[in-house]
């Protein structure tokens, strides 16, 4: 990111908490989060606004974009084909069955139900 950029989030957060924004904040701010891209810099400086009473700091900004760069990453778990068939006639999506799939009483009642296997 960009010195002028970090300004800009800068200013967007001091329209929230009046803080004073000036070179040398910049400077600051620059050497913990230059390195991070403004567009996911801002996407956490937005989250924070949202759920937080917290005054902004940098690590604010670093924890919120390695969360949002680890729910990019985030892969629903594989399916095996005889999954992928009950969530097909069940409509359960992949990512629910996925969740559920230890839970073994609603595994058995959507084979039962959908695929008339009995336990």
């Amino acid at each position: 990111m960009k010195k002028s950029e970090v300004a800009k989030l800068l200013a967007i957060v001091s329209a929230f908490d009046n803080r004073r924004v000036e070179a040398e904040h910049v400077e600051a701010w620059f050497a913990v989060i230059g390195e991070f891209d403004f567009a996911d810099a801002a996407e956490a400086v937005r989250e924070h606004l949202r759920s937080s009473h917290e005054w902004l700091m940098p690590v604010h900004i670093v924890e919120g974009i390695t969360g949002l760069k680890q729910e990019r990453a985030w892969e629903p778990p594989a399916l095996t084909a005889a999954e992928q068939m009950l969530c097909a006639a069940a409509g359960v999506p992949a990512e629910e069955f996925a969740e559920r799939r230890d839970d073994h009483e609603w595994v058995a009642h959507l084979r039962s139900r959908w695929l008339g296997v009995e336990a």
